[in-house]
């Protein structure tokens, strides 16, 4: 591990001037993740490949005709039915059509579970399964503690927590799953087919690595990747043939580092890996409350971190608390910029995680939104995160307090007309839609919704959907916590619709008629998925409920 490169005065870094054309396929790209779907299948329903639907992560769906405020109503709208599945759910549905298995071509909606359950059921007919899979055994919860008390944040199992990624053009899902190996916890990294969920390479790849580094637990100069300290929380990411696979700790116990590992999506091989801070005490990490790193224009990723040691601005390795840029050239994973915030020592010490969010692309732009648990915007250039500077944040494009509190369900993005938006829903606050204007955001939400968000609970996760860029389309879907309380324990959820040209107004919520459309216990920092005119919402009572057109 090297120290992170000073791009303003690396000459191996003139990638921070892109040209045009980088720009262009940075649109490019947005396009063709919306799309998400195989030649030839013009006609297929829109897929939902990946968390938050792109690798954007914009979360909007944009082939979206029949769902709108105008047909969402009480009378119209409701629960259709429920995917039974054994285990709770972290992970986000997501949805392939047009695929073909033992009983016809079917569109799927696919379901990983805590106790490593797969199940690949029909996205169109009620409790129609075509296939499921377990993957191993889960790794109890009581494994780990914190300060003596039980290990609550992810309860009772840990298996499978992250949402997988789809290659559409393959019909392969890709998946990780957390394994007690002899009572330890190991990762594995499966490729499985949509038509059978057989395994097709091998039978699923034991994630193992080092990088070198003098930090906590280190070896000969090595911190070795320990899957038993490790947490696999953050959304798969597939870009380009390579697969990216990020872990963190378990709330906040050491000796624990933020990895990122690359495999190849042909091979399972694995091709670089990336720690965060490998000479330093541990953190760091990528848990991003479930969301997925982003990739920009060149083939970029960005991420960011939670609390942990930060020195990059001294020349060192640490990147605690920061959000970083990425470089992977086939057999390297670099740093090659970052931003922290002036404050940085006080948010760690706080506890006031910058990645307790996951960062979002804005489509046609370079900027980069990045929340935190301080409840700020932190707008960024791509091109120039603008690394640290000890006063203020005036290096970068806007700093500005979106939400009241802590934000756990990562911003998503709509654009209606030629008006542009950002929708955040924290916990303690109030939904918000922030537009963007001449390249900067307006401070001041231009709606809000009526409705506060419970204390003590993650606030909502959101998801959008349009038809493309209608004014009038579109929808907010807010999955939210309905009572006060903490984040470990099981409470009802709530799935609410809101005009996404004017959040202020709530056209349905799963409340209005509860009898038919309750949702069941909450599941936290789970996005609704929304497609095909369905909207399925992962639930911790041991199925999926599917929402529609009555």
């Amino acid at each position: 591990m090297i120290p992170v490169s000073r791009v303003r005065t690396s000459p191996r870094l003139t990638i921070k001037h892109e040209s045009v054309f980088a720009h262009v396929l940075l649109l490019i790209s947005y396009l063709w993740a919306c799309s998400a779907v195989p030649a030839g299948a013009a006609t297929a329903p829109l897929a939902v490949s990946t968390q938050h639907n792109d690798n954007f992560r914009t979360g909007d769906y944009l082939s979206e005709t029949a769902l709108t405020p105008k047909t969402v109503t009480e009378s119209g709208f409701g629960k259709l039915w429920q995917l039974q599945v054994i285990g709770r759910i972290y992970a986000q549905p997501l949805f392939a059509p047009n695929v073909t298995t033992t009983s016809g071509t079917h569109n799927l909606v696919l379901i990983v579970t805590a106790l490593n359950n797969v199940y690949a059921y029909d996205a169109d007919a009620p409790s129609t399964l075509y296939w499921k899979r377990n993957l191993g055994a889960p790794v109890p919860s009581s494994n780990y503690n914190n300060g003596g008390h039980t290990y609550y944040a992810v309860y009772p199992d840990i298996g499978i927590l992250s949402t997988p990624v789809i290659d559409p053009t393959t019909n392969t899902m890709y998946v990780v799953a957390d394994v007690a190996v002899k009572g330890l916890s190991q990762f594995y990294l499966h490729a499985l087919s949509l038509s059978t969920g057989a395994d097709e390479i091998g039978h699923g790849v034991l994630i193992a690595g080092s990088v070198r580094g003098t930090g906590n637990g280190s070896v000969g100069g090595l911190i070795t990747f320990a899957g038993s300290e490790e947490l696999q929380r953050p959304a798969l990411l597939l870009s380009n043939g390579t697969l990216f696979v990020a872990f963190g700790s378990h709330n906040d116990q050491t000796p624990a580092f933020g990895w990122m590992f690359a495999y190849s999506e042909l091979t399972l091989s694995v091709q670089a890996i990336y720690c965060s801070g490998p000479n330093g005490s541990g953190l760091g990490s990528f848990w991003n409350s479930g969301q997925g790193a982003v990739v920009g224009a060149g083939g970029y990723l960005y991420t960011s971190t939670g609390n942990g040691p930060f020195d990059a601005d001294t020349g060192g390795t640490e990147l605690g608390q920061s959000v970083i840029k990425l470089s992977f050239s086939g057999t390297a994973l670099t740093a090659i910029d970052y931003f922290t915030p002036w404050d940085v020592k006080h948010e760690d010490s706080a506890d006031e995680d910058l990645g307790s969010c996951g960062p979002l692309l804005v489509p046609g732009t370079n900027l980069l939104v990045q929340g935190g648990k301080d409840g700020h915007f932190y707008v960024l250039d791509s091109q120039d995160l603008g690394e640290y500077q000890p006063l203020n944040n005036d290096q970068i494009v806007q700093d500005f307090q979106a939400c009241e509190s802590e934000i756990h369900g990562s911003p998503v993005y709509w654009q209606s007309g030629a008006n542009k938006y950002v929708y955040v829903w924290s916990q303690g606050d109030y939904l918000k839609q922030y537009e963007m204007v001449a390249g900067m955001f307006n401070t001041t939400p231009s709606a809000e919704s009526m409705l506060e968000a419970p204390n003590g609970g993650p606030g909502a996760t959101l998801s959008v959907s349009a038809n493309g860029h209608k004014t009038g389309s579109g929808i907010v879907w807010a999955y939210i916590q309905d009572t006060p309380g903490g984040y470990n324990k099981l409470l009802p959820g709530v799935l609410r619709a809101y005009n996404a040209d004017n959040v202020g107004q709530e056209v349905w919520d799963s409340q209005m008629n509860s009898g038919r459309d309750a949702v069941g216990d909450f599941a936290k920092f789970v996005p609704p998925t929304v497609a095909h005119d369905k909207v399925f919402v992962a639930t911790n009572s041991n199925y999926v409920a599917v929402y529609g057109l009555l």
